[in-house]
């Protein structure tokens, strides 16, 4: 696992980039701290709604060649950085993800804020029937909704439930610490904090405000006394376009 190369990406748009710029800032410590590649787009463009994106640039890093893509969305900040993500990897999983319950009662509900995708032709061929379910281009969860109607999860998205177990094999759904959303559970120390389902005005008070606090926690643990051997600039200045570290 230590040979293998990951990425850890995301993609926003102008309107969100006074939010996306902060989750920048902690993937690429994170980056940094776990040998990871750092690659956004702030400028991306698509013809949907700009939550697809992902399944067309996953690819074009695989096409880089990375063995695994870390994606996160542009709403969601790292707020633990001593876990590396390559624990969770197993050799017979090629996707990672939480699904959320909620009261213990509703099914639960996948998650693609977050992802760890493995480079093969499974998880390819994946991407492309999530991209060719174009009935969910304007879904109010876009291409999650996709997703979970090629799982057989149908009833989260107005169907019957059908559970994939082919496909589902392939899937590992992992501890909800890797995409913690504030709104509906208490996790004491989350790994991702996920923004999801606030207004835009309430993630751009508390998304900034927590990334920033994260990175200073960080920064006093790692420099407890020797503050001055902190990096001069942390987090670093961002430029625009695909970013790469």
């Amino acid at each position: 696992m230590e040979n293998q190369s990951f990425a850890i990406a995301t993609s926003f748009d102008r309107a969100f980039r006074g939010i996306g710029e902060y989750a920048v800032m902690t993937m690429q410590l994170y980056g940094a701290l776990h040998n990871m590649s750092l690659r956004f787009d702030d400028n991306p463009v698509l013809e949907r709604p700009i939550a697809w994106h992902r399944i067309k640039f996953i690819p074009k890093l695989f096409a880089e060649g990375f063995d695994f893509v870390v994606w996160m969305d542009a709403d969601a900040v790292i707020t633990r950085f001593n876990v590396d993500v390559r624990s969770i990897i197993k050799p017979d999983k090629d996707l990672y993800m939480v699904q959320h319950e909620y009261n213990g009662k509703d099914d639960p509900i996948p998650n693609s804020g977050f992802l760890v995708i493995r480079n093969t032709s499974w998880s390819k061929k994946l991407l492309e029937e999530i991209w060719q379910k174009k009935e969910y281009t304007n879904h109010k969860w876009w291409e999650n909704a996709a997703l979970m109607d090629i799982l057989g999860y149908k009833n989260l998205v107005g169907g019957v439930r059908n559970l994939n177990h082919e496909i589902l094999a392939k899937v590992e759904f992992i501890s909800s610490e890797w995409n913690y959303l504030p709104m509906h559970e208490v996790i004491a120390e989350p790994i991702v904090t996920h923004f999801a389902g606030l207004s835009r005005d309430d993630r751009l008070s508390q998304l900034p405000k927590t990334a920033m606090q994260a990175i200073q926690k960080w920064a006093e643990n790692t420099y407890p006394e020797k503050n001055d051997a902190r990096p001069a600039e942390y987090p670093p200045r961002l430029g625009h376009g695909v970013g790469v570290c």
